[in-house]
Parts: C-alpha cells; structure tokens; sequence
C-alpha cells in the first residue's frame, strides 16, 4: 500500500519538477543574458526558492520514495547512520529556507510599495542585498543542536521504513522548530501580502502616483503565479475582494 501511494504521488509530481527545472534554465539564461525584467531582487529570490525547492524533491526520493519501491536498499538505510542523519539535516535544512525565502518575497513585494512613494535609501538596499545573500545560511542556526545527534531508519509493522532522531529529546526540539517555522513565517507572509494588496488597490484607485510599467510588472508578479495563469489564491483575493482589474488597464 505505502509503495504504490509512493509510486503515485512519484509519477504525479516527476512533471512539475521537470517544469520547474526548465523554468530555472529559463531564468539562468535571461540573467546570463542581462534582460532586465528577469534580473530583479523578486526574480533573485524566485531563483533561490525554486533551486532549494528541486534539490528538496531529490532530497525526499532519496529520504522516503526509494526504500519504499526497492526492498533490497533497506539494509542499507537500516544500518548507515550518517547517511540518514545527513538525510534528515538536508531535508530540514531546505524546508527552513524555503520558510524563509517566502518571507523574503513578501517583504520584497511590499518594499516595492514603499518604493513607489519613497526613494529608498542606499543603506537600507545594501542591507536587504546583504541578507538576501546570507538568506541560506539562517536555516544552519537552526539545525546547530542536531549536529551532534543521529537520526536512523527503523522499520514499521507494515515493513515501511521511517526517520526519527534515537534521542527523544532531539525528536522533540526538531518537531517543535519545524512547526514553529513554518507558523512564524507563513502568518506574516499572509498578512504582508494582505497590505501590499491594498496598498496597490489604494494607487490604483486613488491614482495617488504614477504606475510606470515597472510597477504595473511588479503589481503582477504580487498577483499572478509564474506560469501566467490566473488562478493563484493572492490572485483570486485581488479580483474577489478589491475587485481589481489585473490586465494592465485602469
């Protein structure tokens, strides 16, 4: 049963990574290029997002989806240590940063904001340049008190295999962080689009600043999902409660 839930789940998600792989391609290329529309900060941290995104769904194929399809492999993962240990830190290590990074986004879009209204200052661009470049390291704080502990496979009743720290009390602090995480980053995100939505419907409506197209592009970007269609939920909350024109015409 868990193999071919596995397979499932393998066989519906393998398409996406592929597509998300060309968009990457894509997107290296535009930047190697110097198009200027592919070379902003939202686009900088797309990138980053969409890079720790495809080596976490390597990361899980390698973690939970082959010791489920291939039965010979589970001595291996039963008896080597430091593979899943490493495992486990890589696994927290992407999930951390992809919280982070989708922070980093809200806070960018709603920087654009600002930026309408305001020049912004040197120091404060120089600051956001240097945290989007540590951006990765933050999550390695995080998974300093699991250095020093080792994660195993242990078999199940039903002969899947599955991941645990052997000290409970690391068990404890790695389920903890993770659900804080993912809570303190994602309510804030929420919350942050939420404002930046309005403050676009309060340009719009008020005609308070002139949107040149940069901030017509950036107002999509806040609104549509990278494959251009129209069904993201930032999106249909635009459209649905501001009740927002998003095809470029006032």
């Amino acid at each position: 049963m868990v193999a071919t839930v596995t397979l499932i789940f393998t066989v519906v998600s393998t398409p996406f990574w592929f597509f998300q792989a060309s968009v990457l391609i894509f997107l290296f290329y535009c930047r190697y290029r110097g198009v200027g529309t592919y070379s902003t900060t939202f686009f900088l941290l797309f990138t980053m997002l969409s890079i720790i995104d495809s080596i976490s769904q390597i990361t899980t194929f390698l973690g939970m989806r082959i010791h489920a399809f291939f039965d010979f492999v589970h001595p291996f993962y039963l008896s080597s240590p430091v593979y899943s240990s490493v495992l486990y830190l890589c696994s927290a290590y992407f999930l951390y940063t992809q919280c982070i990074l989708h922070l980093f986004i809200a806070i960018n879009r709603i920087w654009n904001v600002y930026s309408i209204l305001h020049s912004p200052s040197y120091k404060f661009v120089y600051l956001g340049n240097v945290i989007i470049t540590l951006s990765p390291c933050f999550a390695v704080l995080l998974l300093i008190p699991r250095f020093f502990y080792v994660a195993m496979y242990f078999k199940n009743a039903d002969g899947s295999l599955s991941l645990k720290y052997t000290d409970t009390m690391i068990q404890r602090y790695q389920s903890t962080v993770a659900t804080s995480l993912i809570f303190v980053t994602a309510v804030p995100t929420f919350i942050i689009q939420l404002i930046t939505v309005k403050k676009y419907q309060t340009f719009f409506e008020g005609h308070q600043v002139s949107m040149s197209k940069k901030h017509l592009q950036e107002y999509r970007l806040l609104c549509k999902p990278s494959n251009g269609r129209d069904c993201s939920p930032t999106y249909l909350l635009c459209h649905a409660v501001h009740g927002l024109h998003l095809d470029g015409h006032e």
